[in-house]
């Protein structure tokens, strides 16, 4: 797995976990109690699950990672989820810097492909054997 830059306005789908990356303006001081409420907020959404909140030290950098949950009625976007974090985040003013989203690597898609290769031959070894011994 890995983390690709995406644009804000991509639609997501359920299980699709992304990264806001997020400039913090303003009260910085008051950064961790901020933090607690945008998470007590974002707790009772029912579009997405807040999966972990990064605060890289001596930056102004805010990484916000989430899973999507559902979609319908509204196509949900990183553009909405993060205006949702920035209304949250009242006494910070949020800025979205940038959007990754979390896709199979090319390396995981060929061992993924490599086992079941592995699995098909050993599988047939394992039957193809006992059918040869009759």
């Amino acid at each position: 797995m890995e983390w690709i830059e995406i644009d804000k306005d991509e639609p997501l789908k359920p299980g699709d976990r992304v990264k806001l990356h997020f400039k913090a303006l303003g009260l910085l001081y008051a950064k961790a109690a901020q933090i607690a409420v945008i998470e007590a907020l974002l707790g009772k959404r029912a579009d997405f699950d807040l999966i972990s909140i990064e605060v890289p030290p001596e930056t102004n950098v805010l990484i916000f990672t989430v899973e999507v949950r559902k979609t319908n009625p509204v196509i949900i976007t990183c553009a909405v989820i993060a205006g949702t974090i920035a209304l949250a985040g009242t006494a910070m003013w949020l800025v979205l810097d940038k959007t990754e989203k979390m896709v199979e690597s090319p390396a995981g898609q060929a061992i993924g492909i490599g086992a079941i290769v592995i699995g098909i031959i050993v599988a047939l070894g394992i039957f193809g054997g006992k059918r040869l011994r009759k």
